[in-house]
C-alpha cells in the first residue's frame, strides 16, 4: 500500500502505470492529454468569465451589505468537451485532492492577514485532554448548543431578555473565533486555556442540577454572578500585584485587567450585569503589608480579586500565600473568588490553593508562562498572530519599566484572553440557566474560623516571633481531632495609592505637616523641623517625573509616606476603637487592642539609613513600646515592618486630649470649629507616638519612613471592660493621694 491519502496514493499508482502498456488505446487517453485537455479548457472558461466580468460588472447595481465569500463560487463546474471526454478516474483524483485540500485549509485557517504566514500543522495536532476539553469555553458552548438554539428561535418575540439572550450567544461565539483565530486555531486555544488555566475541586455543596460533572468551581463562580445579576449591583474585579499587573511599559489601559474588562464588558452586560473592573497593582509592593490591607486596597464589596506571585515572590515559598489567603477568609465579607498569577515551579504553592480551595471555594491559578512557552520556541514566521511581536511594548519607546521582566502588550492581550475564555465560559452556564439549573446557596460571611495552618511558622507564637498571629490566627478551640483556629479583627491604614478608603493622614493628630503641599515639589529642613513630612523620596519623585515626559501613560499608582528625621517633632496619632464596647479615657487598652505593626515605605535605600527597629522611640497609650522587626515583610532583601506589642499599662485617650497637651506649651491649637470636628475628637482610640532618636538621621536619603500602620484587635468582654475601668480608677485615685 502506499502511503499518504487516498489521493495521494491513486496518483502515485497512476505515475507507476506500466511503460510497455500499449499507447494506442482508444478506450483511455494518456495522463498528459488529460492534463493538456482539462488544463485548456479552464483557461478558456476563465477567458471567457473574466470578459464577462470587465463588460457587465458595472451594468448592474451590488448589494453592498452581502457577505462575499470567494469558496462560494463553483470554478470546477465541467465544461462541453470535458463532458464529451469524461473520464471517471481522473475525476474521482481530482475530487479525492480538492477534499485533501479543503481539509487542510479547514485545518491550517489563518486570520485575515496579508502578512502572516500559514500557522505550522503541528498547532492542529496539541494534545487537549477529556476533562479540559469537556468543561472549557468550547466544550461548554456545545454542551448547550439546545439553549442557544432555542434562544435564537425565541429572538423575534417581543421579550427583550430573550433578544438579549440571543445576541449574548451571538457574542460569546465571536470571542470564541476570535481567541482561536489569534493564537492558531481552535486546537491550540484550547490548549493554552488547559495549561494557563488551574481550576481546583472546592466546595461539592454547589453542582448544577443534571450537570454534576461540571467543576464546583465554576458553577461557584456562575453563583457569584448569578447574584449579581438577582441583586441589580455591579460584579467587581479588583486587581492585585507589582509593576507587571500594573502594566509598566505600557499604557496603564493596556495591562490585562482592563483588556478584559473590555473583552466582557458586552457578554455582562447582555445577561444584565455590569462589570467592574479596577487595577490596584502598585509596582515594588509586596504581598505583606498589603495583605493586611486588603478591605483599604480593595473595598469589601470585591468579587473577584487577585495577587501576583510571578515575579518579586518567584521562589515558590507558600508561606506568603497562605497568609494572603487567611487575610482574604477572614477581612473581606463576601469571601471573594482568588486569582493567583504565579509561575509553572511554584508547585507549592499550587498544592496550597488545592488545600483552600474548600474555603476559597473557586480560587483559579494563572499560569500564562507555561501556555505560552511552547509557541515562543517557534520561529517568528510560524507564529499565530497573538504571539508576533511578543516583546514590543505598548508605550512610546522610552518610557519607563521597558525592562526584560516586564509584560509587552501582546502579553498582556495573551493573559487577558486567558481569563476573558475563563469567565467567558462560565457566563455560558449563566446564561443556560433557565431557574432550575443553578441551584445557588447564599453567600458565606466570614466567621472567623480557620483550618489549622500548614505553614510551621504559625506554630511560632513565642515571644521571639510575636507576630505571626497577625498572620496566620491562632489556635481558638478543638474538636475531636481538628483543631480551629481564629483571627482577630485586623485594621489598616495607608499612605499607599490607589486605596478605596483608610488614608493614614487621617490617624494624625498632631506633628505632621505637607499633607495640603504637592507631593512632587521639594521639601527643604523647615518642613521637616516642624514634624513629619508627607511627601515622596527623590528616587520615586524621579520615576513621576520621567513618566510626566510621556503623559503620565494614565498610572495612578503613588507610594507616599510620612519621612521624619532626628529634629522633627514627634508625630502622634490616635488608632480608633470601632467595637460594640464603650471604654473611656484613661481606661487600660491592653484587653482592646493586642498589637501593632508600623512599616517604612518599600523603596531602595542606602546603607545608614534609617532602622525602625533601632533609630525609632515608639510610645503606646503613652507607655514605651519594644519593637520587634518581621521577617516575613521584605522588600530587595529590607526588612521593612516592626511588630508592637500593646503595653499592659496603656490607656485609652481622645483626639481632644492629644490636642489639649500638644497646645499647652504654645496654646497655638484653635478648638474645632464644627460639629463633624468635635465628634471626631470626642472618638475613643489608642495614641501612638512615633520619635526619630538617632542623631545621626539629619538628611533626607536616611530618612526614617512610615507608609502602614496595622493593629490587631484583642477580644475584650464587657465583663473585663469593668474590671480594667475599676484598676484605672484605682490607679487615678492613688496617683491623686
Amino acid at each position: 500500500m502506499v502511503p499518504g491519502s487516498p489521493a495521494r496514493r491513486r496518483r502515485k499508482e497512476l505515475s507507476t502505470v506500466d511503460a510497455t502498456a500499449d499507447d494506442n488505446d482508444d478506450e483511455e487517453s494518456s495522463f498528459f492529454v488529460l492534463v493538456l485537455k482539462v488544463g485548456s479548457s479552464l483557461a478558456c472558461l476563465l477567458l471567457f468569465a473574466f470578459a464577462l466580468h470587465t463588460t457587465y460588472w458595472r451594468v448592474y447595481p451590488v448589494n453592498e451589505t452581502a457577505d462575499f465569500d470567494d469558496d462560494a463560487f463553483n470554478l470546477n463546474a465541467p465544461s462541453e468537451q470535458q463532458q464529451q471526454e469524461h473520464d471517471p478516474e481522473l475525476d474521482k483524483l481530482l475530487e479525492e485532492a480538492a477534499q485533501e485540500l479543503a481539509n487542510e485549509k479547514l485545518q491550517l485557517q489563518e486570520p485575515r492577514s496579508a502578512t502572516l504566514k500559514p500557522t505550522p500543522k503541528a498547532l492542529a495536532h496539541l494534545n487537549v485532554s477529556d476533562w479540559s476539553s469537556q468543561t472549557d469555553v468550547y466544550g461548554l458552548a456545545e454542551r448547550y448548543q439546545w439553549q442557544q438554539r432555542q434562544a435564537y428561535e425565541s429572538e423575534h418575540a417581543s421579550n427583550n431578555s430573550q433578544q438579549q439572550l440571543a445576541t449574548f450567544w451571538r457574542a460569546a461565539q465571536s470571542l470564541r473565533s476570535e481567541f482561536a483565530e489569534k493564537y492558531g486555531g481552535e486546537n491550540a486555544a484550547r490548549y493554552i486555556l488547559e495549561h494557563g488555566l488551574n481550576r481546583f475541586v472546592g466546595n461539592e455543596s454547589f453542582h448544577l442540577q443534571n450537570s454534576p460533572d461540571l467543576p464546583s468551581s465554576l458553577v461557584h463562580t456562575a453563583c457569584r454572578i448569578k447574584q449579581a445579576q438577582v441583586s441589580n449591583r455591579p460584579f467587581r474585579f479588583v486587581f492585585g500585584g507589582y509593576s507587571v499587573t500594573n502594566g509598566r511599559g505600557n499604557y496603564f489601559a493596556q495591562s490585562y485587567p482592563f483588556v478584559m474588562e473590555q473583552l466582557l464588558h458586552t457578554p455582562f452586560f447582555l445577561l444584565g450585569v455590569q462589570l467592574k473592573v479596577l487595577n490596584h497593582a502598585i509596582g515594588g509592593c509586596p504581598s505583606f503589608p498589603y495583605g493586611w490591607c486588603l478591605n483599604e486596597f480593595m473595598g469589601t464589596d470585591a468579587d473577584v480579586i487577585s495577587w501576583d506571585f510571578g515575579m518579586n515572590e518567584a521562589g515558590g515559598d507558600p508561606v506568603g500565600l497562605e497568609a494572603y489567603i487567611r487575610q482574604v477568609l477572614t477581612q473581606l465579607p463576601q469571601r471573594p473568588m482568588l486569582i493567583v498569577k504565579d509561575t509553572p515551579l511554584a508547585t507549592q504553592r499550587r498544592e496550597l490553593l488545592q488545600h483552600y480551595s474548600r474555603y476559597l471555594n473557586d480560587p483559579l491559578l494563572l499560569l500564562s508562562d507555561a501556555a505560552a512557552d511552547w509557541f515562543l520556541e517557534l520561529p517568528q514566521s510560524q507564529r499565530p498572530s497573538g504571539f508576533a511581536e511578543w516583546r514590543k511594548f505598548g508605550a512610546p519607546p522610552g518610557a519607563p519599566g521597558q525592562v526584560v521582566h516586564h509584560p509587552g502588550v501582546k502579553e498582556h492581550e495573551f493573559i487577558a484572553w486567558i481569563l476573558t475564555m475563563h469567565f467567558l465560559s462560565i457566563l455560558e452556564i449563566v446564561a443556560a440557566d433557565d431557574g432550575v439549573l443553578l441551584q445557588c446557596l447564599p453567600l458565606e460571611a466570614p466567621s472567623g474560623s480557620l483550618p489549622r495552618p500548614l505553614a510551621v511558622e504559625a506554630t511560632q507564637t513565642n515571644l521571639t516571633k510575636p507576630w505571626t498571629a497577625m498572620f496566620f490566627g491562632q489556635a481558638s478551640a478543638e474538636l475531636g481531632n481538628d483543631v480551629h483556629w481564629s483571627m482577630n479583627r485586623i485594621h489598616c491604614r495607608t499612605t499607599f495609592e490607589p486605596i478605596v478608603k483608610g488614608d493614614l493622614s487621617s490617624l494624625v493628630v498632631v506633628g505632621s505637616v505637607g499633607e495640603n503641599v504637592n507631593v512632587m515639589l521639594p521639601k527643604s529642613n523647615m518642613f521637616y523641623n516642624r514634624g513629619w513630612v508627607l511627601d515622596m523620596s527623590d528616587q520615586e519623585k524621579k520615576a513621576k517625573r520621567k513618566l510626566e515626559l510621556f503623559g503620565d501613560l494614565g498610572f495612578i499608582d503613588s507610594k507616599k509616606a510620612y519621612y521624619g528625621l532626628f529634629t522633627s517633632k514627634a508625630m502622634r496619632l490616635l488608632l480608633p476603637y470601632d467595637g460594640n464596647l464603650s471604654p473611656r479615657p484613661g481606661d487600660l487598652a491592653s484587653s482592646f487592642f493586642r498589637s501593632i505593626v508600623v512599616c517604612e515605605v518599600n523603596e531602595k535605600r542606602d546603607y545608614g539609613a534609617c532602622d525602625l527597629s533601632q533609630d525609632v522611640l515608639f510610645m503606646i497609650g503613652g507607655v514605651n513600646a519594644t519593637s520587634t522587626i518581621i521577617d516575613k515583610t521584605v522588600f530587595m532583601g529590607k526588612k521593612i515592618c516592626v511588630h508592637l506589642n500593646v503595653p499592659d499599662a496603656a490607656v485609652f485617650s481622645t483626639r481632644a486630649l492629644i490636642k489639649e497637651q500638644y497646645a499647652l506649651p504654645s496654646g497655638l491649637l484653635p478648638p474645632p470649629e464644627t460639629e463633624k470636628d468635635r465628634v471626631r475628637d470626642a472618638k475613643i482610640g489608642l495614641e501612638v507616638q512615633i520619635r526619630v532618636i538617632n542623631q545621626r538621621i539629619m538628611s533626607l536619603d536616611k530618612a526614617c519612613s512610615v507608609s502602614h500602620i496595622v493593629w490587631e484587635e484583642a477580644n475584650a468582654t464587657a465583663s473585663s471592660v469593668s474590671a480594667l475601668q475599676s484598676v484605672s480608677n484605682n490607679v487615678t485615685n492613688n496617683v491623686t493621694k
